[in-house]
């Protein structure tokens, strides 16, 4: 499964994927342009399933996966690629309908619903990965500030949302047997996606170099294991991330944005 499947580095993905005949479930938010990237994987050789939620509604999100874990035997990977940038400078804040901070929901909070869902059916494949696709640059989150009421800026913002990514493979990973690895990719700086183009910053690595750091982790057994990565290089988690505490508050504080926002109780 690959989230934001639709353009940029998820939709260079599942080609990718489709051409080694691989059987995708591609998710987006748009049904039209979900239903044209599955036509791709067809006629690229692979096959596809569709499945369309906003994840600007966790909501929508949770019965999107609800339905798959219902649906389909067993996943073996699952690519959190979906996510959205800081925007253009100076970009006011943005919430979604169920009152969190738009970047953080898309970038965490809906793949942290996801993940947890579908984590049943990823431990019935017998070799699965969570590959979450993150960022070079983090920064902790205001567990008590998660929909930055006091202060925004849209780069602080996203750099919270890749940490509390990482934070989610981390815990993950702690969680999970040893037929479940779930790992945190940096896959190459400023892609030229749609979330790089509304930043104004002018892109400086290419689509298949961030498909090969990503698809390395499905396809070769020989690759490091560790936790975080950039590029297909294993690499050092911020220094934040190895406090326990630092994580559980995180934890708890996410559960309870989640309860008291959509109603959707998972951890």
């Amino acid at each position: 499964m690959v989230t934001g499947a639709t353009s940029g580095l998820g939709r260079h993905l599942v080609h990718r994927l489709a051409d080694r005949r691989a059987t995708v479930i591609v998710h987006g938010r748009d049904e039209g342009k979900v239903a044209r990237t599955c036509e791709e994987v067809t006629k690229r050789g692979g096959a596809a399933i569709g499945c369309v939620a906003d994840f600007e509604d966790l909501i929508a999100t949770h019965d999107m996966a609800r339905r798959l874990a219902a649906d389909i035997p067993a996943i073996d990977v699952l690519i959190n690629n979906a996510a959205i940038g800081p925007g253009a400078p100076g970009a006011p804040r943005k919430l979604t309908c169920q009152g969190n901070e738009r970047c953080f929901c898309v970038g965490y909070l809906a793949p942290h619903v996801l993940t947890y869902t579908l984590l049943p059916k990823l431990s019935a494949s017998r070799e699965s990965r969570i590959i979450n696709v993150g960022s070079g640059t983090h920064e902790p989150v205001d567990t008590g500030d998660l929909a930055m009421d006091t202060s925004y800026d849209g780069w602080v913002a996203y750099r919270r949302a890749k940490f509390a990514l990482l934070s989610l493979t981390h815990d993950v990973a702690e969680q999970c047997g040893p037929h479940l690895r779930a790992v945190y990719v940096h896959p190459a700086n400023l892609m030229p996606t749609n979330l790089v183009a509304e930043t104004g910053i002018p892109p400086s690595s290419t689509l298949e170099e961030g498909a090969g750091a990503v698809l390395a982790h499905v396809a070769d057994p020989q690759m490091p294991q560790t936790l975080f990565y950039t590029g297909q290089l294993p690499a050092s988690p911020p220094q934040e991330l190895e406090d326990p505490g630092i994580r559980s508050a995180l934890r708890h504080a996410i559960a309870k944005c989640l309860k008291e926002s959509s109603g959707v109780a998972i951890l």
